[in-house]
């Protein structure tokens, strides 16, 4: 490769001055490329009349004029590259030009002069070219002089084609097949090829010859479009489904590389096309992410042909059943081209809504219990929606079994859809609930604060509902305001701090039917509670006070720790891994146990084996829960054991809920009992 300092010994210049305010001109930088405004080299020389001239040096974009004997001075520059380094060039005309030194004159009438004279050889002349028009795979002769001296033509955009691919070439014609790539405008031909070593760019020593007209080439073109469900002239509209086939006809398909949808940032392109042999026939089939909008075809020179416009299609006649829907059952969309749906949100569903669709129907398993009502909206792979109406059922309070209820009393709601509700709120107080099965019906204990008027139902979307208006006699009696929780729950033998309100009336206090010695801190409303030494872990609290008593069931620790729970008894003898299911399949609550909580298995040896196993699987098929989540596969179990236990981690837990629950399975021993504490 030819570095520019190559170029610069090879041509020999040299400056002979730069006029500049601070410095005279003996005052000359040693440096390749200076600071300020500067040349290094120009060329080439000779250079043929009506050819181009190129200097290179530092911040040459600085330079209003090259003065050449025999002509006025040249203004119009191209500037190729501005700095350092940096390159200008400027076309010679043919006529006036004659030998001496050129002269680059700054903006500021700064001057440059070349110590060397510009010296010229006959120029190589292009008389003209035809056809003026052509189509890329047309035959291009261009005619002149010493055109035998061309090594390489340039067409618009830098599609360069080498000598060696020339029809014919000879001193007064250059014949040439017009690439693919190639674009309207002017040409250039060049002294040296650079198609065989792009990096001789900086070599001044060949010369640029460029035509005065610029030739036209040719483009597909397009007399119409169409889509199964439609036909438009070029430029004209077409809709179209996703995945179906639009048919382009005209002329010169054979040129086209890719076929391009949309505008602006948003455009989408396919190449997957067929053209026709002839070239008069494209089709392709419609991208499910082509937008509405501009159709354009692609041509191999990146020149971008009009088609038409594309409206895509959407889903239509659509009807939501049932309407209204329940949170958690099944809506069912219909209509046409649902098949096209790829996701589907609800309002105030932030996870996504799972779906099947066909193309008449879309089907929502289950509504989220978050939903909202509003619109179901339908998205398609191209970013366009469809939004469906719904609305939603909500539950209706029709009456209560008192119309008059004490505050700390028994209530029970009746009405319609009273699964939805989550919570119920007198006033200010909230209760969280859980309806029968059949939604028919709510049992709950009103607060100890709650008055008269409506009760709030709240549904788990945040929906909220009225309930018709109750009658509370309020409580004047004392009450505790809040129980701590299970985690928070006293020490058997300790002592219980709770908020309070009328302590003013209280007179005993009563754990588990014992009489039990507290104190009252009328400051901060607190009552501190001595717990029995024998209280159990579900306890009973009974305040009596001098109009009226309180009672209510609360959380202990009792004095020899967490209590130990039976889950499963009888007897079952696995065996030769029989599955114990008893636990599994809702057989008991997997989601209210704890993590940390341990479980045992309490068991007899079958002593007429040598060996006892023992492994808990979950009810899917009765998969191992896995050693990777702290359950191992199998246990073998000690001769004369007669219990296994293992702490239950979350991640057990979670298989446990998600898989079915519990099967206890392995060899030879007869299960009796199983606890978890």
């Amino acid at each position: 490769m030819k570095k520019i300092y190559n170029i610069i010994m090879l041509l020999a210049l040299a400056l002979t001055g730069l006029t500049l305010a601070a410095c005279g001109d003996d005052d000359l930088s040693t440096n390749q490329y200076g600071s300020g405004v500067s040349l290094n080299v120009y060329g080439p020389q000779p250079v043929m009349r009506g050819g181009t001239l190129r200097f290179l040096g530092s911040h040459l974009e600085q330079i209003a004029q090259v003065q050449i004997p025999g002509i006025d001075p040249i203004t119009n520059i191209e500037v190729v590259q501005s700095g350092v380094p940096s390159e200008i060039r400027v076309v010679l005309p043919k006529d006036g030009p004659e030998p001496g030194y050129v002269t680059l004159v700054t903006k500021t009438d700064q001057k440059i002069t070349t110590t060397t004279k510009l010296t010229f050889e006959e120029p190589i002349e292009i008389t003209k070219f035809s056809p003026e028009t052509v189509m890329p795979g047309d035959e291009l002769t261009i005619e002149g002089d010493y055109l035998n001296l061309i090594q390489m033509v340039e067409f618009a955009d830098g599609v360069r084609v080498s000598q060696d691919n020339f029809t014919e070439h000879t001193r007064y014609a250059i014949k040439v097949v017009v690439p693919e790539q190639a674009r309207t405008g002017k040409l250039n031909l060049y002294t040296l090829d650079l198609t065989k070593d792009e990096n001789n760019e900086g070599d001044l020593t060949y010369n640029i010859l460029e035509t005065e007209n610029a030739l036209t080439v040719g483009t597909p073109t397009v007399t119409k479009f169409s889509s199964p469900r439609g036909e438009a002239e070029a430029t004209g509209n077409v809709t179209a489904k996703a995945g179906e086939t639009i048919t382009v006809t005209g002329k010169y398909f054979n040129l086209v590389d890719a076929v391009a949808f949309g505008d602006g940032d948003n455009i989408v392109t396919t190449k997957d096309i067929n053209v026709s042999e002839d070239g008069t026939t494209l089709t392709f089939k419609l991208p499910a992410d082509a937008p509405d909008g501009d159709i354009n075809l692609v041509a191999r020179s990146g020149v971008e042909i009009a088609v038409g416009q594309l409206t895509t299609v959407t889903p239509s006649n659509l009807v939501a059943v049932p309407n209204p829907v329940k949170a958690g059952q099944q809506l069912v969309i219909t209509g046409k081209d649902l098949d096209l749906v790829t996701s589907v949100t609800m309002p105030n569903v932030s996870d996504a809504v799972k779906f099947t669709t066909s193309a008449t129907k879309l089907t929502i398993e289950a509504v989220p219990e978050t939903a909202t009502e509003g619109n179901v909206t339908l998205h398609m792979a191209n970013g366009k929606t469809v939004d469906v109406p719904f609305k939603l059922v909500k539950p209706v309070v029709t009456g209560y079994d008192n119309s008059a209820v004490n505050a700390g009393g028994a209530l029970v709601l009746k009405g319609t859809n009273l699964d939805l509700v989550k919570s119920v709120t007198f006033g200010e107080v909230s209760v969280d609930v859980k309806a029968s099965a059949d939604g028919t019906s709510i049992s709950l204990t009103v607060p100890m604060e709650a008055k008269n008027g409506k009760p709030v139902l709240t549904l788990a979307n945040g929906t909220t509902v009225e309930a018709p208006e109750l009658a509370i006699k309020e409580a004047v009696f004392c009450y505790v305001v809040t129980l701590p929780d299970e985690d928070n729950a006293p020490d058997a033998g300790g002592t219980m701090t709770v908020s309070v309100m009328n302590a003013d009336k209280l007179t005993k206090v009563y754990v588990n039917g014992t009489e039990v010695k507290y104190v009252y801190d009328s400051k901060n409303g607190t009552l501190t509670i001595a717990i029995p030494e024998s209280a159990t872990a579900e306890s009973t609290l009974k305040m009596v006070s001098s109009n009226g008593q309180y009672e209510t069931k609360f959380f202990v620790k009792p004095a020899g720790g967490k209590p130990e729970t039976t889950i499963w008894e009888g007897s079952f003898n696995a065996g030769n891994w029989q599955g114990n299911q008893d636990l599994a399949w809702g057989g008991y609550d997997w989601s209210s146990v704890k993590a940390g909580s341990v479980l045992t298995l309490y068991f007899t040896e079958d002593t007429s084996s040598s060996y006892w196993q023992i492994s808990l699987r979950h009810g899917t098929g009765w998969g191992n829960i896995g050693a990777d989540k702290g359950c191992p596969d199998q246990v073998d179990l000690e001769a004369g054991a007669t219990s296994w236990s293992i702490e239950l981690n979350q991640a057990i837990l979670d298989d446990l809920v998600a898989n079915g629950g519990l099967v206890m399975t392995g060899a030879n021993y007869i299960l009796s009992k199983v606890t978890i504490k």
